[in-house]
């Protein structure tokens, strides 16, 4: 099981349901209207912002891949 999928169960139900249906979505097709997204220093990733959790990806052939999605204090480490 990757590393996604694993921290998205770990979410409650609410959390897990807005990020797979709104967030996620938007992020792969690169709609980035109303999201809190900023380029990350020094790495050609770019970060999106939903409460406490952050999403790294990167912008590739017209769409995003999600890199990594963790809580703030997790999301950066080791990138």
């Amino acid at each position: 099981m990757d590393k996604i999928a694993k921290f998205l169960r770990s979410l409650t139900k609410k959390e897990r349901e807005v990020l797979a249906s709104k967030t996620l979505p938007k992020i792969r097709a690169l709609d980035l209207s109303g999201l809190d997204v900023k380029k990350v220093k020094s790495f050609e990733l770019w970060r999106a912002r939903h409460g406490r959790i952050r999403i790294l990806f990167s912008k590739q052939g017209g769409q995003g891949i999600i890199f990594r999605i963790g809580f703030r204090k997790d999301a950066y480490k080791n990138l």
